[in-house]
């Protein structure tokens, strides 16, 4: 319970400049627990930021890209065979070739726009999580916690 007092009095210690339109303390000086406070409330405004679907939607892109990729991998066997044997100079071979590959294409052109809306939702939802932070201080942050060796309360 005092870990978390501590958490609670330092969070608010760091964010009263904030909303008080004060200076920020500079990263150079900051002690581990300053950084620490100032990274969990980040932390935390990202979450109350983030979409709650963010998660199952991105999964759900994943998957459907997934299986986008499989089943043009399960093609390429046949794709392979017929190329070598269009090669040799069989010209049912080339033909069946040219087929497969004008319906993948096909097939790849047509999921192209629902690929692109999975990238640029995960995109804005990276952005608006993110809304209202100096990303390049929490970079900074970052660099220095480690730099510092410093370790998260509890861990």
């Amino acid at each position: 319970m005092r870990i978390v007092a501590s958490i609670a009095l330092a969070i608010t210690v760091a964010m009263a400049p904030v909303a008080s339109g004060q200076t920020l303390a500079p990263v150079e000086s900051m002690t581990c627990a300053q950084m620490s406070a100032e990274m969990m409330t980040a932390g935390q405004l990202m979450k109350s930021q983030f979409d709650p679907n963010y998660v199952s939607d991105m999964q759900r892109g994943a998957n459907d890209i997934r299986q986008q990729r499989d089943a043009a991998a399960a093609a390429a066997p046949g794709m392979t065979a017929s190329s070598l044997a269009c090669s040799a100079g069989v010209v049912a071979a080339c033909v069946a070739n040219s087929a497969k590959g004008r319906e993948l294409d096909a097939t790849a052109a047509a999921n192209a726009p629902r690929n692109q809306a999975y990238a640029e939702r995960g995109l804005s939802g990276a952005l608006n999580a993110t809304r209202g932070l100096d990303m390049a201080r929490m970079q900074a942050l970052g660099t220095r916690f480690e730099a510092q060796r410093c370790q998260m309360p509890g861990g």
